[in-house]
């Protein structure tokens, strides 16, 4: 059965109350992942344009993601950019850097984050 950007919210907030590092790890990433999902469909529902072109050599699909949504010139998108970049250096720390520590406040900032993101494209 598939997933939505809401289950994956759902997870990130369960797991930001774990008491163990690798489930607070899991919580940023499903934060992360709930933030880029959202994105991703907003910029295909609200800039059919940007999204329809190309802009490969700027990295892989999350950061192309980042740049379209940069390519929009406004405050709105581009606030949502620097959040979603920040975001995903925060998902990159919790899934590959395991001599970083990864703390309860640091998940919680994370889904906060996240809900921040949704926010500003709701």
């Amino acid at each position: 059965m598939p997933s939505s950007p809401q289950e994956l919210l759902a997870a990130a907030q369960g797991l930001a109350t774990a008491s163990t590092e690798p489930l607070l790890r899991a919580a940023v990433s499903r934060a992360y992942y709930y933030a880029y999902h959202h994105g991703r469909v907003a910029v295909q529902k609200e800039l059919p344009l940007i999204n329809a072109l190309s802009v490969g050599g700027v990295g892989g699909s999350h950061e192309q993601l980042i740049t379209k949504m940069l390519m929009a010139k406004t405050p709105r998108w581009t606030g949502v950019a620097y959040r979603l970049r920040e975001l995903k250096s925060e998902r990159v720390t919790s899934d590959y850097e395991l001599d970083s520590e990864v703390t309860l406040a640091k998940a919680c900032q994370a889904v906060d984050k996240a809900k921040e993101i949704f926010n500003l494209l709701a």
